[in-house]
């Protein structure tokens, strides 16, 4: 009886999630009276779509796909046939057309980067498909949309260029124009802890407000102490003080909640304001502070290895690991192995490691800070966030001994 029920329920499913999505997509697509045909692509996770005019046009699906994975069915149609809408919209504007609907948007640093075929997108793979960016904080990103009644549709290097305009005019234009309609008027949530505010448009520009010149600055004298900032996804932003503990706590808590829980994640960080007004990375004493902002380094640059490990056969991706020290203290580290050509994500410590003569065991491990080995190390251009090689010699036996003194006592 077990083995028959075993055989029932234990019998797993052979169906391919994303071909069942986009078979499912197709069948909405083709009852769009504005497509005239379409078909799946071979080289992407892509449709392509025929218009009447006659322009063809490929619809990625890979951030479609992940989602609307807990939609119901009459949700994700919605959401498909919004994006057909302005299909047409955000391709055909000209410049003149197209700078007053531009607003700006925070994403998480490899958002965008990731390939509809699930490579890396690089300029080798996407070319001037790539969405212009601008570094905004440490793993967070200004990026820019066509904003449209049906989509959202991200500006491209090849858009700016098509334009004939810079990365500068686009992210300035948008600014303008966000700063020019936004609402800034934030609501009380609770004075639990002392006062907490939050936005409640709904627009789902709510992190964009952090863009504004002086807007997290303007909390001054609301809140208890200097205002700090929580953006754990696209459509929440939270403002409380720094003065109570309590507080600062509760927003570490809410951050890392909403973050863990939402597919539109940006930050589980703590953000303030500087002696100029500028946002900034919150940083404090309480380690819950800085372990927030080491959560967005390892989700980041996780992201950014599962996919280089599918392309960069011949280089070890080193992964991007923080500890508690005993004296409470955080530390990121990765290491680097002599004989193995490495990429490092940029950490405060590298591991130095020699294995033994079968290469199947760390004859030593040695800890050192990130200044000690940057010589030996090269930027990739292409890569953010930000990876070195290891194109230098490993330290030769000299070497390590005279780090080994240096660094082998407890830093």
């Amino acid at each position: 009886m077990f083995g028959r029920l075993r055989a029932l329920f234990g019998k797993q499913s052979s169906v391919d999630p994303k071909a069942s999505f986009l078979a499912e997509v197709m069948a909405i697509v083709r009852s769009q009276p504005h497509v005239a045909a379409v078909e799946p692509s071979d080289d992407a996770f892509a449709l392509l779509l025929t218009l009447p005019s006659g322009r063809k046009y490929e619809m990625f699906l890979q951030n479609h796909f992940v989602e609307t994975r807990e939609m119901s069915p009459d949700e994700r149609r919605m959401r498909i046939v919004a994006v057909l809408a302005g299909v047409d919209a955000d391709r055909e504007l000209s410049w003149e057309e197209a700078q007053e609907s531009l607003l700006p948007v925070i994403r998480g640093a490899t958002f965008g980067q990731i390939a509809p075929s699930g490579m890396p997108a690089t300029h080798e793979v996407m070319g001037d498909n790539l969405p212009v960016r601008r570094s905004f904080v440490p793993f967070v990103d200004v990026m820019v949309v066509v904003d449209t009644p049906a989509a959202m549709a991200y500006v491209t290097a090849a858009k700016t260029k098509g334009w004939g305009v810079t990365l500068d005019d686009v992210l300035d234009k948008a600014l303008a124009n966000f700063g020019a309609r936004a609402s800034t008027e934030a609501e009380l949530y609770d004075d639990l802890h002392g006062p907490l505010y939050h936005l409640t448009t709904n627009d789902s520009y709510e992190s964009s407000r952090l863009l504004i010149p002086g807007w997290l600055a303007s909390f001054r004298g609301a809140v208890e102490g200097e205002p700090i900032a929580i953006i754990p996804q696209r459509g929440m932003i939270f403002v409380g003080g720094n003065a109570r503990p309590e507080m600062v706590g509760r927003l570490v808590a809410m951050a890392d909640r909403e973050y863990s829980s939402s597919l539109r994640n940006i930050s589980p960080a703590l953000y303030t304001v500087d002696d100029e007004g500028r946002v900034v990375p919150y940083v404090a004493d309480d380690p819950a502070v800085r372990i927030a902002h080491e959560k967005l380094a390892i989700y980041e640059y996780c992201q950014q290895a599962e996919h280089l490990k599918a392309t960069e056969e011949e280089l070890f991706v080193a992964k991007y690991t923080v500890y508690q020290r005993d004296d409470g203290s955080i530390r990121s580290t990765a290491s680097w192995t002599k004989t193995v050509d490495t990429l490092l994500p940029k950490v405060a410590w590298v591991s130095l490691v020699v294995e033994n003569e079968e290469g199947t065991a760390a004859e030593s491990v040695l800890p050192v800070p990130w200044e000690a080995i940057e010589a030996r190390l090269t930027k990739v251009p292409a890569l953010h966030p930000p990876r070195y090689r290891t194109t230098g010699e490993f330290p030769d036996d000299g070497e390590l001994a005279t780090l080994r003194a240096r660094y082998a006592a407890p830093a």
